[in-house]
């Protein structure tokens, strides 16, 4: 007797269904969950390629896909029949005499059509849950995770909280150290006139308020992902959201971790070189500036200058915002021109004008724009330049022309010209006044008999349709998905905390729409532990006319757990004096014959520091010139992961913000790839596959126990059981049942017993390809070699 197929498809908006005609065909149906041969591979349910005749019924339920007139819109109530997305998956369940063998999804991949006779074939696939989620996620990336949409108040409390309450919220201020200082240096003369640089110190306890950047925990990530996506038609995105701005369900999630690996207190920092915002339009515009240089200002009779090639207007700042600009007073004693009169000394004129327009936030980006016209007096031939210079390091000197315009002047006739000048967007972070200087910077630069004007000059930072980013500040509001990184795919991410924790994942039996992610050790709980109660006697099954046997020959030489590399101060030291990354390690096999496999995940890994001037143990996320010295530089990170450890007590120390201080505290976040009691000062866990070669924390946070390293942890007792010498492959034909297919995916979870003519043994299930219960079924299986006692 033929098996009987039937193969319904599901609406995703409502409980609609549709039957489908299907002949009584040899469907092959290939079911499977992980590769021996590719750690980080996980399988699923697949059936090879099928046909479905172009019936009345089929022609209907798959939207006439043979016609290339035929449209469908996500304005319909329905998403089969008539409405069937062409390019997209329909979930489906594959029964076979009235037992589920398949539950996943549909996906036509083309049809034939023969005009002829009026022939239609359906070329068709059908795919287990988890392929066609991972499918879904196939090119979207975490920055399109719009359900993560908490309006956030950036505020310290919020931020505590984030640090002592992680079951609260699905984000957290972890406090690490991403090189921002508002501190500036300062210039002072010295009693021979000479100028030098006060640096502040960068390496002090302070602690500014805007390294207090936002990152997600994983929980909140899992839980966003496990949402799905739709396509919305109308913005011609895919979202999260529904159209009337509720998240959607396409699905549900359950995970379990070994250890104190709790995904509320696992987290993902924030990535970007800082954390900001976009705005459009002008930031500020200053007044109209209209300025005349007096002959006289530079002495009578005008004398050539030497080694001075700079003139200096004031800006009109009588009115500007407030809210990203400010001003202040050049230092008293100023000195701009230097005479080649025989004299050393520099001349100090009282107008000299001394207001300098400087932006509040250092990590600002725009773009400045400058109209007007400036005349050149007679007497100047040459080319100069012409628009704000930056004294920031430096107030005397004013030949560092951030924004400024080319003018060639060649006649010896005073000439005016047009100031028209753009510059596209970056860092405009400065402190500006207005300067004119010639290229050449000749002994005989300037002289001036003339007066020099600048006529209606307008000065602008932003402008309509441009977008400038700006910092978050101390009491301003962030909105979570703002935060989210960009250019990494979530399918990517996915893999590697799959990677990470070695996690198995099935759909619920109970609901197909909830995954199971479980990590090996427990996966395959009663295959390791060889619980003999729970194992299925598959001897009757089978054809023992033909089997065949064959040993684990094919097997790398040596598996690189590694993390991605990254450039910061401290990965580069320890690179540097150990010639390896963070927390990799290399497991080698003897009697591996195939190429090194790499094992390998996009999180960087992260080093927390002490050092003389800071007792808090922070993790390291900036470049700098030196290691502990020169200035600290913010950086755009690969990913990291750490573990938020709550509250730690610590000296007192200040945090600021943009240069005033706003508290002093006792107590710091620690963050760390340790999973650290800041109570009982011991650590438990660690997010590295082993442990590293050097520490650069007191003796506090030092451990020597490796069975807590991920490695150990998660991924040892499944290379063990890989490599064992006793280790054999079986493949055999078996008569399996629908019944059997039914509960497949519990029996790779479950000893096989098989009697053979030559012994016997306990077999873990890697792949059964199964037609029906009248044919065959190809079953590959892995001996389990239980540890001697």
């Amino acid at each position: 007797m033929e098996s009987l197929y039937t193969l319904y498809i599901f609406s995703d908006v409502d409980n609609s269904y549709n039957l489908l005609d299907v002949e009584a065909i040899q469907m092959t149906n290939i079911f499977s969950v992980e590769s021996i041969t590719d750690l980080t591979k996980r399988k699923d349910s697949i059936t090879k390629d099928f046909t479905l005749k172009g019936t009345h019924a089929n022609n209907r339920a798959l939207a006439h896909l043979y016609n290339i007139s035929s449209y469908s819109s996500e304005s319909y109530a329905t998403d089969l029949n008539h409405n069937l997305k062409k390019n997209r998956t329909v979930r489906c369940i594959l029964l076979e005499n009235n037992i589920e063998i398949l539950n996943g999804s549909l996906l036509i991949m083309d049809a034939d059509i023969n005009v002829l006779t009026r022939d239609i074939t359906y070329n068709c696939q059908i795919v287990g849950h988890m392929v066609s989620f991972f499918g879904q996620m196939n090119n979207r990336e975490l920055s399109e995770l719009d359900s993560l949409n908490d309006n956030i108040p950036y505020t310290i409390a919020r931020i505590r909280d984030t640090w002592n309450f992680p079951n609260n919220y699905r984000y957290v201020f972890g406090q690490c150290d991403f090189g921002y200082d508002e501190r500036l240096s300062i210039w002072q003369t010295d009693e021979n006139g000479e100028d030098y640089e006060i640096i502040p110190n960068w390496w002090d306890s302070a602690y500014d308020f805007r390294n207090f950047k936002l990152g997600i925990t994983l929980k909140g990530y899992l839980d966003a992902i496990f949402r799905g996506w739709r396509y919305d038609s109308t913005t011609k995105k895919y979202t999260q959201l529904n159209s009337n701005g509720t998240p959607i369900n396409n699905y549900t999630y359950e995970i379990e971790t070994l250890g104190n690996d709790d995904i509320n207190r696992i987290y993902i920092p924030h990535t970007g070189e800082q954390m900001s915002y976009e705005y459009t339009g002008t930031l500020t515009s200053l007044p109209a500036i209209n300025y005349t240089l007096p002959a006289q200002v530079l002495g009578v009779p005008p004398r050539p200058l030497v080694n001075s090639p700079n003139l200096i207007a004031p800006l009109n700042t009588t009115s500007f915002n407030t809210s990203y600009f400010s001003t202040y007073q050049l230092p008293s004693g100023l000195t701009v021109y230097k005479y080649n009169d025989g004299s050393d000394k520099f001349n100090l004129y009282t107008t000299t004008p001394t207001t300098v327009f400087r932006t509040k936030d250092r990590y600002l980006k725009s773009k400045v724009s400058m109209t007007g016209t400036i005349t050149l007096p007679a007497d100047w031939k040459g080319t100069y330049y012409f628009g704000l210079a930056d004294v920031t390091n430096n107030p005397k000197d004013f030949s560092n022309l951030r924004f400024a315009q080319k003018i060639t002047k060649t006649t010896t006739t005073a000439q005016t010209f047009n100031i028209v000048y753009n510059s596209e967007v970056q860092d405009i972070a400065g402190n500006y006044i207005l300067a004119i200087r010639r290229e050449d910077q000749g002994k005989d630069n300037i002289g001036v008999n003339t007066d020099f004007k600048v006529n209606n000059l307008v000065i602008k930072f932003g402008d309509t349709n441009v977008i400038s980013n700006i910092a978050y500040s101390q009491g301003q509001t962030i909105q979570l998905n703002k935060a989210l990184p960009t250019g990494i795919k979530v399918k990517d991410f996915m893999k590697s905390i799959m990677t990470l924790f070695n996690l198995y994942m099935v759909t619920d039996p109970e609901n197909k729409n909830k995954f199971i992610l479980k990590p090996f050790t427990t996966f395959y709980n009663d295959i390791l532990k060889l619980d003999r109660t729970k194992a299925k006697d598959w001897t009757d099954k089978i054809d023992f006319s033909t089997y065949k046997l064959s040993t684990n020959h094919n097997l790398p030489k040596a598996y690189n757990f590694k993390f991605t590399e990254d450039n910061d101060m401290m990965l580069e030291r320890y690179k540097s004096e150990t010639n390896k990354n963070y927390g990799d390690i290399t497991v080698n096999d003897s009697k591996g014959m195939q190429d090194e496999k790499d094992i390998e995940v996009i999180f960087a890994p992260t080093v927390n520091i002490d050092h003389d001037l800071n007792r808090k143990k922070l993790p390291i996320l900036y470049k700098t010139e030196g290691f502990l010295t020169g200035k600290k530089k913010p950086m755009t990170v690969k990913p990291r992961i750490l573990y938020n450890n709550g509250e730690a007590i610590t000296d007192q120390y200040s945090i600021t913000h943009q240069g005033n201080e706003l508290t002093k505290l006792s107590t710091y976040n620690h963050s760390s790839m340790f999973r650290y009691d800041p109570i009982n000062n011991n650590i438990t866990d660690t997010l590295l596959f082993d442990l590293p070669l050097r520490y650069y924390t007191n003796t506090q946070d030092v451990t020597d126990d490796y069975s807590i390293t991920k490695y150990e942890r998660y991924h040892k007792e499944q290379l063990t059981t890989l490599i064992d010498d006793n280790i054999m492959i079986i493949e055999f034909q078996a008569y399996l049942t629908e019944t059997d297919i039914a509960t497949i995916n519990q029996t790779f979870q479950q000893p096989v017993f098989i009697q053979t003519p030559y012994g016997n043994s306990y077999f873990k299930l890697l792949e059964v390809e199964y037609t029906n219960n009248r044919y065959p079924s190809t079953v590959k299986a892995m001996k389990i070699v239980t540890p001697l006692p």
